[in-house]
C-alpha cells in the first residue's frame, strides 16, 4: 500500500513540475465575433470572461479552460445587446457563462496547434476542432485564433432570413509566464 501511494505521489510531483500555469492579463485580453443581421456585419466582444492556460516546461500548450460571463456581451447597441440577454438568446437568467474547455492538443508545427475543445453555450455541449497558435515573447505567451460556429447548434436565436448562422469568433488572451 506504501508503494501505491509513493507511486502516485511521485506522479504527481513530476506533473507538477513540468508544468506551469500562466496568468491572463485580461486588459490584452479578448473575445470578440461577428454576424451578419441584415445582410452587414455586426461586430462584438465579450467584456468579462477568464482563460487558465497550462504550459509544460518546453513552453508547449497543454490544457485550455475558458468562461465567458454572457451578460458581458457589447455590440455597440444597447437595446440589441439586453435583448440577447433574454431566453431566445443567451438566456442569462439560466446559463449565465459560456465554457471551454480542451479535450485534446496536437501540435501542428512550431507554436501552431489543433485543439479539440468541447464549448459550451446556453446548456449546448458541441465537440468544436479549432487552430490556435501561441507566440512566445520573452515575458508573454499570446494565444489566438480564429474560428467559426454556427449559432443554431447552440440554440442562440431562432431560424431567421435576417440573421446570419455563422457567428466568427476571434480570441486573443494573453498570459504572463
Amino acid at each position: 500500500m506504501k508503494k501505491i501511494i509513493f507511486s502516485i505521489l511521485v506522479v504527481f510531483i513530476s506533473f507538477s513540475s513540468n508544468t506551469q500555469e500562466s496568468t491572463e492579463v485580461t486588459n490584452k485580453s479578448s473575445v470578440n465575433f461577428k454576424i451578419k443581421n441584415f445582410g452587414v456585419n455586426v461586430d462584438g466582444h465579450f467584456e468579462r470572461f477568464s482563460v487558465k492556460a497550462l504550459f509544460n516546461s518546453k513552453g508547449e500548450l497543454i490544457d485550455i479552460k475558458a468562461r465567458i460571463q454572457t451578460n458581458s456581451i457589447t455590440t455597440g447597441m444597447q437595446s440589441r445587446d439586453k435583448h440577447l440577454l433574454d431566453e431566445d438568446y443567451f438566456f442569462i437568467e439560466k446559463f449565465p457563462e459560456i465554457v471551454f474547455e480542451t479535450i485534446d492538443i496536437k501540435e501542428e508545427a512550431s507554436q501552431n496547434y489543433i485543439l479539440t475543445a468541447n464549448l459550451t453555450i446556453k446548456g449546448f455541449k458541441q465537440e468544436i476542432i479549432i487552430p490556435i497558435h501561441v507566440k512566445h515573447l520573452t515575458d508573454f505567451y499570446v494565444i489566438t485564433s480564429d474560428f467559426e460556429i454556427n449559432r443554431k447548434d447552440f440554440d442562440v436565436g431562432k431560424s431567421s432570413l435576417v440573421l446570419g448562422k455563422t457567428v466568427k469568433i476571434s480570441v486573443k488572451n494573453v498570459q504572463k509566464k
